[in-house]
């Protein structure tokens, strides 16, 4: 049913404690390429359907969602008519992305899609299977869009009919249920054969129930789910750190990186309210800040690995440069964003557009994220 500030959701007609059963779905009812759309068995060889089972689970809504008399119509007639995902985005929408750490897999999963379209498109066209002669001209990237992001939003995995695989499926009611902090409280209980979901924490009669979709960050929901969440105890800001060509210690540098196992460019990830340097991260930052001397120092040293520990014999000297130069590429990210709350409301009510207004809400999340990460460094220090 339709909730406020949710497209659609699931709302409890009664009380629930924590762990009772709220749904119970029989694997009859569950929509998986074993149950639905026999005709995929005719392209069952191709290299798309056998190695990539979500794909597979697109096109088998299509099959159905084309057949007049498909029993599984009642459950697609209750899905969305379009989603939120990138998918759905337009030109604008996607440069308002650009500068953010989700602008690039963004935009990768639209050019993915593009061409899983393209190739099924001629592939329906090009042969007599069952499939072309029933999805064949009316094969639209816009129904195809809706299939994917269907699966995309909705999809889990089951046990097969014999037990011996996990498959892509979709549950219906089940996955009506829209994301919450909590635990994990699905499972498949294969003494009745069903999908079962307890409560996770107690609802009251006539509150949303929700269900926690596990650990992700909010470019993950962005990108694959079509929302953010701004509670999210898993997001995390990825910074994008190189060797510059014009570097006169390139060389040198990428040298070091490569014997410690770290790529001369490569994505790092930054979590608030944690350690904000360590590891990988650290290592490069240190590497960085070398000067001629101490690359070739470490270089030569069997201690090589000891760069990306906090407790190493390094000069301090060398750790304040890093965390300066960490502090300084933050405070020259954050010049792309929303300067003030104030800034942020503006943007979010400066349109009713569901997927542009997504895009801000992306936005601004990052934002937050990247001024709790300035506020870690004055506390005690990191390194």
């Amino acid at each position: 049913m339709q909730l406020k500030d949710y497209d659609l959701g699931l709302k409890a007609e009664k009380d629930f404690e924590e762990n009772d059963l709220l749904l119970e779905i029989p694997k009859q009812l569950i929509f998986s390429v074993y149950r639905a759309a026999p005709e995929l068995k005719d392209i069952q060889n191709d290299v798309m359907i056998q190695h990539m089972p979500q794909v597979a689970l697109a096109i088998a809504l299509l099959i159905e969602k084309k057949r007049e008399d498909s029993k599984w119509k009642p459950y697609l007639n209750i899905l969305p008519k379009k989603y939120c995902t990138v998918l759905y985005m337009n030109v604008k929408d996607m440069m308002e992305l650009k500068g953010s750490p989700s602008f690039e897999p963004a935009l990768k999963q639209c050019r993915n899609i593009a061409r899983q379209y393209s190739y099924f498109h001629k592939l329906f066209h090009n042969n007599e299977s069952s499939v072309s002669k029933l999805l064949g001209d009316d094969f639209t990237y816009e129904d195809y869009r809706w299939a994917v992001s269907t699966v995309m939003t909705r999809q889990n995995i089951i046990p097969s009919e014999d037990g011996s695989q996990m498959i892509h499926s979709l549950i219906p009611m089940w996955d009506m249920c829209n994301h919450q902090e909590g635990r994990i409280t699905t499972n498949f209980n294969e003494a009745s054969n069903s999908c079962e979901c307890h409560a996770m924490r107690d609802f009251k009669s006539g509150e949303q129930i929700f269900i926690y979709y596990g650990a992700r960050t909010n470019t993950e929901f962005f990108v694959h789910s079509g929302f953010v969440h701004p509670g999210n105890q898993n997001d995390d800001f990825v910074l994008r750190l190189g060797v510059s060509k014009a570097d006169a210690l390139g060389n040198e540098r990428a040298e070091l990186l490569t014997k410690i196992n770290l790529l001369p460019i490569s994505d790092y990830s930054l979590k608030p309210d944690q350690g904000l340097i360590s590891g990988p991260l650290l290592g490069f930052l240190r590497i960085f800040n070398m000067t001629k001397e101490e690359l070739h120092h470490w270089l030569q040293s069997d201690a090589v690995h000891d760069i990306t520990k906090v407790n190493c014999e390094i000069e301090k000297s060398l750790d304040e440069k890093a965390i300066k130069f960490l502090k300084t590429r933050i405070i020259i990210l954050l010049t792309q964003y929303p300067k003030t709350q104030e800034d942020c409301d503006k943007l979010l009510h400066s349109t009713q557009d569901p997927c542009r207004k997504l895009v801000y809400q992306m936005k601004i999340l990052e934002r937050n994220i990247l001024n709790r990460i300035l506020l870690g460094f004055e506390k005690p220090t990191k390194v």
